[in-house]
């Protein structure tokens, strides 16, 4: 009989670090170890914590604050998740977790900025425009301005089976403001094999 070769990849154990706009210091985050699933040390900045912290499965957890992000979060490896630890003031949190965005907030592109990776997981985030340029419609031959927020192109699916319950990318228990784009005020994506899902978002004065 004809033998079938069966490749089983395991997926790493996922590892955390926290991310406190109040109580973070982000040099102290640089000399963490990470040798248990936690680290104890907190991050100021998300860009800082997303840079030095690079690994498959890795989950970013944000503390209830203000953060700003100057240019667009991207991923590097497999499987990661962006996450508020308390969630949205909508859905019960008592503060929110507020991410100023210059730009856009996410981007996941493996054609055009050769980002090869997107998040698993974003939940919990309250995502604001910061930038100028989003005060006003942007004009026609600008690239750049489909999705406001979030960008998403050519990204590959991991192989689910149709009509499975898992997806790839998940956004989820987010709210999105006031962010303008041409194309998709929040969130544009295109040529996607990747299964998405969002769910249980808020999106308000997005044009």
């Amino acid at each position: 009989s004809d033998h079938v070769l069966v490749i089983l990849e395991t997926l790493l154990g996922p590892r955390s670090i926290n991310i406190s706009d109040s109580a973070g210091d982000d040099a102290q985050c640089q000399n963490v170890t990470l040798n248990s699933t936690t680290a104890d040390a907190a991050c100021k900045t998300i860009a800082f914590a997303m840079n030095e912290f690079r690994y498959e499965s890795f989950v970013y957890l944000i503390k209830p604050g203000n953060y700003t992000v100057d240019a667009p979060m991207t991923f590097e490896a497999k499987h990661l998740q962006v996450l508020s630890s308390d969630g949205l003031v909508e859905h019960g949190a008592l503060a929110p977790t507020v991410v100023k965005c210059a730009s856009r907030c996410l981007e996941a592109d493996s054609t055009r900025n050769k980002t090869k990776y997107a998040p698993k997981l974003v939940r919990g985030l309250h995502f604001v425009s910061s930038s100028n340029h989003n005060k006003q419609p942007p004009p026609a031959a600008a690239q750049d301005y489909e999705g406001g927020a979030v960008f998403m192109s050519d990204l590959p699916s991991t192989g689910l089976a149709p009509g499975s319950e898992h997806f790839d990318i998940t956004i989820e228990a987010c709210r999105f403001s006031g962010f303008v784009a041409l194309h998709g005020g929040a969130i544009y994506v295109v040529n996607m094999r990747a299964r998405l899902k969002i769910a249980d978002s808020i999106f308000d004065h997005n044009t």
